[in-house]
């Protein structure tokens, strides 16, 4: 993987880190809601979505965040 300047790394993680906030955040709300009066389809596909672009953005995040050696 070629080397990412630090300030841009920074700045990639500040933005990928606040979008999966940011998605985690109606994730939550939509489960909160799914729980009272249920989920219509469309809320389902648009649920699924956002699952899958959080799961990308975690990949996203790995590959700029160093790993931690246990």
């Amino acid at each position: 993987m070629a080397s990412i300047d630090p300030l841009i790394s920074s700045v990639l993680i500040e933005r990928l880190t606040s979008e999966i906030s940011c998605l985690s955040q109606q994730q939550t709300e939509a489960l909160r809601m799914a729980a009272l009066v249920g989920m219509t389809e469309d809320e389902a596909r648009v649920f699924e979505q956002r699952r899958r672009k959080i799961g990308e953005l975690v990949g996203e995040l790995a590959m700029l965040t160093p790993r931690r050696v246990s």
